[in-house]
């Protein structure tokens, strides 16, 4: 079986790790150890960690190493990895849009899975750091134009939130930075509420549409 096969199985049995909610992940001593309990004498004795490192940063697309077939691991931390798949099995996860319970209300199971895989999707660091690398100041929210930096303070110039354009139900592209758009953290949970609620996503242009006229309405700037 190849090394890759023995690492994959010996991370999802070992499992999600979590602490205060957050998912910690394991370090490549600990995936190493994982992979030698769970098959002693079958891979030819001591696996160096930098081998287990290697497959790990092979089959992580925000590693610069990875290979371009699955796309399996990402990092929690220094040295700590995680499976894109826990993140799609964690029912908590749909926090960062809304109440569980609404999800299973309006969505159902298929949709709650595929708004979840959009969710994975936008959040890969290589494909955030290749977005925001392509912005220039100001930065500010495609809908509302809230700037973070001029309202908070120096500490918050330059944050801003990647929102994924192409619905996951158009099928699995290579995703691109110029498929994303800024949006502030309020429009970006907006646009997903939408989706709850009318089973699609809502464009950038539309919501800032909604934007507009209700700034309208209430005798402000459009």
């Amino acid at each position: 079986m190849p090394i890759a096969d023995y690492v994959a199985e010996a991370v999802r049995e070992l499992g999600p790790r979590v602490i205060e909610d957050a998912l910690i992940g394991y370090t490549d001593a600990e995936i190493e150890a994982e992979v030698h309990r769970l098959h002693p004498g079958e891979i030819g004795g001591q696996t160096p960690s930098k081998t287990v490192s290697r497959v790990l940063q092979e089959h992580a697309s925000e590693s610069p190493a990875y290979l371009g077939d699955e796309d399996l691991y990402y990092r929690t931390g220094p040295n700590r990895w995680a499976m894109w798949e826990w993140l799609e099995d964690r029912p908590r996860d749909d926090r960062h849009f809304e109440d569980e319970a609404e999800l299973d209300d309006k969505l159902g199971q298929e949709g709650r899975a595929e708004l979840r895989r959009h969710w994975i999707r936008e959040r890969r660091t290589i494909l955030i750091r290749g977005f925001k690398d392509r912005l220039h100041p100001p930065i500010t929210c495609r809908t509302c134009d809230f700037d973070f930096g001029v309202f908070y303070g120096e500490f918050a110039e330059g944050f801003i939130e990647a929102h994924h354009t192409i619905p996951i139900a158009d099928g699995e592209q290579t995703t691109r930075p110029e498929d994303l758009v800024e949006l502030c953290s309020n429009c970006h949970r907006m646009v997903h509420r939408w989706a709850i609620q009318h089973g699609e996503l809502l464009t950038w242009q539309q919501l800032r549409e909604i934007v507009q006229q209700r700034r309208r309405l209430q005798g402000g700037e459009g």
